[in-house]
């Protein structure tokens, strides 16, 4: 085996790949020579929450040494998605067997000595080792987190850990909140904590094991904070113990970057999202029906001279606060349709990168069904403009099956072909529940559309 080392800026990774031989494809014990290798990048929400987590994988490679399937297996959906897509670009020597085998990647951080700020951002380098293909070693220093001083020295007073201090970020940046208040009901009973600063001391309901707590047990958390009231319902009562928690709003822009698709985003404008530190892995959030006011304003000024990428952020932002809606998401269509039509040498654009199919599809979720078509029509090898549109075409079989089958119809077979197949490329070849529900409803229909798409789910 090659051993090597790496220098590379990604998120940090621990990757085991644990060969275990399907016995009735391959009759050696050697794993197959990795020829092309991808490390999967660390989710950048997930980095931001400082999240850590665990991805087991079942990788399948045919005997021409290309990937043929990756299953998940185990794993936060956060970092799931960077496993799957990283392992599928992976390729091997060929050879006269078929492999498969499964791969651990787990993602941590490492303790570092120097912090980075905005003003001063810390330069270090990001170590990679690997024994090829079965180890690989990703590391990166952990993020310095900018702490509310004030919140920790009225802990500090206060004479107690049993507090829970309570950060407040807008995009991700630390906010100013006033009127903080706090309100929680466990199980139906209002229980109004005492509050020291940002920070709330934990009811004595609250202190028990985490085995105490049975799985119908919940409590409502509602937080208050500049006016906005926050309400997420049917949380774990073992959230709420002593630590810190991050409580914030996300834009348009912020929440698809950092979120991706969430069905609380698709109902409001805004995001409200809330994160147990204590707890890596649990983001739960909310809707927010009504922009911060003066933002539509700022906006529309900035519309009259924007250009490129700025113009078309202003025009998806604009369009989810339903200001000139129509105007705005035909907009987004015309950007969407040059782009594809642009050579595939064409250098790299911002304008043109895969956010503009998101923003799309995020305002079909939100109601407009007359952008169906379009983005069914948009089906298309250009992996630069379109992304990873196959997820996409998957929740809208699996959710929308009737409407989906029909507007199939009037595809070609060429197109219909092409939507099912990045269905199966983009998710369902990993989501196997998923696609036993699509095929289920594709084999009820009985025509020729149902029967194209299910070949293309085979293959």
């Amino acid at each position: 085996m090659k051993r090597v080392m790496l220098v590379i800026l990604v998120g940090i990774l621990l990757c085991v790949s644990a060969i275990a031989q399907d016995k009735s494809n391959v009759t050696s014990k050697s794993p197959p020579q990795l020829v092309r290798f991808v490390a999967p990048a660390y989710p950048r929400k997930a980095n931001d929450a400082r999240m850590t987590g665990t991805v087991i994988v079942r990788i399948s490679v045919g005997k021409n040494g290309q990937v043929t399937k990756v299953d998940l297996v185990s794993g936060h959906p956060f970092f799931a998605a960077a496993v799957l897509d990283a392992l599928k670009q992976w390729s091997f020597v060929a050879s006269q067997q078929e492999y498969s085998f499964e791969v651990i990647c787990r993602f941590d951080f490492y303790e570092n000595n120097g912090c980075s700020t905005d003003e001063k951002p810390l330069t270090v380098e990001t170590r990679v080792s690997a024994e090829l293909p079965t180890e690989v070693m990703v590391q990166n220093p952990v993020r310095c987190v900018v702490v509310n001083t004030s919140a920790v020295e009225q802990r500090a007073q206060s004479g107690s850990n049993d507090y829970v201090s309570v950060e407040y970020e807008i995009d991700g940046k630390a906010a100013v909140c006033s009127d903080f208040g706090v309100e929680l009901r466990l199980n139906g009973k209002a229980i109004k904590p005492k509050l020291v600063g940002q920070s709330f001391k934990v009811p004595r309901s609250f202190k028990k094991p985490f085995s105490a707590w049975s799985d119908t047990d919940k409590v409502d958390i509602v937080l208050t904070c500049n006016g906005d009231r926050f309400v997420f319902p049917r949380q774990r009562p073992a959230f709420v113990k002593a630590g810190d928690w991050r409580l914030g709003k996300a834009g348009p822009l912020y929440a698809l970057e950092q979120y991706g698709w969430t069905h609380e985003f698709d109902r409001g404008v805004w995001l409200g999202y809330l994160i147990f530190e204590g707890e890596p892995g649990v983001v739960t959030f909310v809707s927010e029906p009504n922009p911060p006011a003066g933002i539509i304003n700022a906006l529309q000024q900035e519309q009259a001279n924007a250009s490129g990428q700025h113009a078309r952020d202003v025009a998806y932002e604009l369009a989810v606060f339903q200001v000139d809606y129509q105007d705005n998401r035909d907009y987004l269509l015309g950007v969407l349709n040059r782009c594809l039509l642009r050579p595939k040498e064409s250098s790299e654009d911002d304008e043109c990168n895969r956010d503009l199919v998101a923003f799309v599809t995020n305002l079909y979720w939100r109601g407009d069904s007359s952008l169906l078509s379009p983005l069914f029509q948009l089906a298309n090898t250009r992996r630069d403009v379109i992304g990873d549109v196959g997820r996409f075409y998957a929740d809208v079989l699996d959710s929308r099956s009737k409407a989906a089958i029909d507007l199939l119809g009037s595809l070609t077979d060429r197109q219909q072909t092409l939507v099912c197949g990045l269905a199966y490329n983009d998710d369902l070849n990993s989501n196997a529940p998923k696609l036993h529900r699509v095929q289920m409803a594709l084999r009820e229909e009985h025509n020729g559309v149902a029967a194209r798409c299910l070949n293309a789910l085979r293959e």
